[in-house]
């Protein structure tokens, strides 16, 4: 993210500790804070996968200051390109969020403006699933791609992912402290705890549970038993 507003002011000038929640439905991932900064960066292995039913679902985007003492301030969300769409919000012209048919899939890395000012650039790949349900692998890597992946390490080190490894990480964002699990690149050191391997990486496949049939016996149903799922 580039130029975002600034929500904290000392001697030094205004700054933000931001962070970035996504939304796509009913799922929502939050990044990992950054401190005092307009500019801050998280790198491709902050990452999670959505599943999206219909290309028309609204994207969310936003974008928060973190605060110790007080509600978190919102620096702004991403809105779709263009001034011509735009939604009423509580009686007032704003810019309308985008959705999934903004993005292009051609194109993996795009640069949303900001309602309050700022730019915010997110790498999308879409992935589909065929009708076998099988989707290609996608395991974690660092930031800088290193060709050796993660592996795993007793290095007690924080995550990058949550900043887990210190009783102050810990209190900031609440993870996953004291998990046994830790993975590191042998190359550039990128590490990530057991939590955030299993949590926080994209999927690499998809399983589908589907309800065929199901029978209530007639005496239960003239009770008014009914079939739930």
């Amino acid at each position: 993210a580039t130029a975002l507003p600034a929500a904290d002011f000392g001697f030094a000038g205004g700054s933000s500790d931001p962070y970035v929640v996504v939304k796509i439905g009913g799922k929502s991932w939050q990044s990992l804070r950054r401190m005092k900064t307009l500019n801050p960066k998280w790198g491709r292995a902050h990452a999670m996968d959505f599943l999206v039913y219909h290309m028309e679902q609204k994207l969310f985007v936003d974008v928060y200051d973190s605060d110790l003492l007080s509600k978190d301030d919102l620096l702004g969300y991403v809105c779709a390109d263009g001034e011509t769409s735009r939604a009423k919000d509580h009686g007032k012209e704003a810019p309308r969020r985008p959705r999934i048919s903004d993005l292009d899939e051609s194109q993996d890395e795009k640069e949303w403006e900001l309602n309050e000012g700022g730019r915010l650039k997110m790498i999308c790949r879409f992935r589909e699933i065929s009708d076998l349900l099988v989707a290609e692998p996608f395991f974690l890597n660092c930031n800088n791609r290193c060709h050796e992946g993660l592996q795993p390490t007793k290095n007690p080190r924080a995550c990058h992912l949550c900043g887990e490894g210190s009783v102050l990480n810990m209190m900031r964002c609440g993870a996953c402290f004291g998990d046994p699990g830790r993975y590191e690149c042998p190359t550039c050191g990128f590490r990530c705890c057991g939590r955030c391997w299993a949590e926080r990486r994209p999927a690499s496949a998809l399983l589908r549970v589907c309800l065929r049939e199901g029978l209530v016996p007639l005496d239960d149903a003239k009770n008014g038993v009914v079939l739930g799922v």
